[in-house]
């Protein structure tokens, strides 16, 4: 039985690798980003489904692709196009011709009134400054409220013209979200706001990891969000969805040497790769989740940052109210 296993390996061994020739010698490959490369036909597909002609730019004339390989659109994008090297590695290249692989044709800058004629088409198209409604836990009364910016626990708001941190859960406004992803932190180091569900849509600005974010509508490749009063789409695969439930927190202050005063900076960092992410100075009003006192570190937010931050950078209300009495 075993001898009989062997052989049958063996035999599978050797028709994955007549497959794997016939495909080779096809001359047919298709590359991590979903484009085919047809070095019989010179045509490149690339994941849109258009094609481009395959230059070769290399010594060698194999139509296997072992030279380096340009494709060329004739754009008149001052980038030449893509570059695929004898390591299955891809390069942009400089020239007259060009395709877009997540690069956009260069252009000229924006006049700034331009780009606040970019922005306010934007805003017409998407909203601005979502309304949200806060309800006073102490009376019981509503308010509309411009959001400053948003948190998981807290979040700043202005009440009749003043600033007020108040609880996330105490705030609504209009979502076609489900309960569970009403409120999102963005996951990746670079994420752009689109006015459109679409990556050559205008960019109107960039948010920055483990920034919150309220959810407007959820799609499965985008997501329309407001960040800050900015509305449009990010990519959903960029952000962590919470629930607005929120309730089981801290209060406390970003601190120095024990101090909330004074000059400095103190820095907090990511969640998920303890990056630096920002400098805040001593005073700076916090919401605190979590006290991971084996790693030195407590889970916060932050002036619209979801993040941790050094515990010998951290006062907490119940200790400032000891200090006190």
């Amino acid at each position: 039985m075993k001898n009989g296993k062997i052989l049958i390996l063996a035999l599978l061994a050797v028709c994955l690798c007549f497959l794997c020739a016939c495909a080779a010698a096809s001359g047919i490959e298709t590359d991590e980003d979903g484009g085919t490369w047809d070095y019989n036909k010179g045509v490149y597909t690339d994941p849109s489904g258009k094609k481009h002609q395959i230059e070769s730019t290399g010594d060698g004339s194999s139509s296997s692709g072992s030279s380096p390989m340009v494709i060329n659109s004739g754009e008149t994008d001052p980038v030449a196009g893509v570059k695929k090297n004898q390591d299955g590695s891809v390069e942009i290249e400089s020239g007259t011709g060009g395709v877009d692989i997540q690069v956009k044709p260069t252009a000229a800058p924006m006049t700034d009134e331009e780009w606040q004629a970019a922005l306010a088409a934007a805003a017409a198209k998407n909203g601005k400054d979502t309304p949200a409604v806060w309800k006073d836990p102490a009376t019981g009364d509503s308010f509309t409220v411009k959001v400053v910016y948003m948190g998981i626990g807290r979040s700043m708001v202005e009440v009749n013209g003043e600033k007020k941190l108040v609880n996330t859960a105490d705030m609504t406004w209009k979502t076609e979200a489900p309960e569970n992803k009403v409120l999102a932190v963005v996951t990746s180091r670079q994420v752009f706001l689109h006015k459109s569900p679409d990556r050559k849509s205008l960019n109107i600005k960039q948010i920055y990891r483990d920034s919150v974010v309220r959810v407007l509508a959820t799609g499965k490749n985008w997501t329309f969000v407001d960040h800050a009063g900015d509305c449009g789409y990010v990519l959903t695969g960029t952000l962590d969805f919470y629930t607005n439930d929120h309730t089981e927190f801290e209060g406390g202050w970003l601190s120095l040497n024990g101090k909330i005063t004074g000059k400095g900076r103190i820095q907090v960092r990511d969640i998920d790769t303890n990056k630096i992410l920002e400098g805040y100075k001593p005073g700076t009003p916090v919401t605190v989740f979590d006290i991971l006192v084996d790693y030195g570190y407590a889970e916060i937010d932050v002036e619209g940052l979801h993040c941790y931050v050094k515990l010998d950078c951290l006062t907490l209300e119940r200790s400032q109210a000891a200090d006190a009495g």
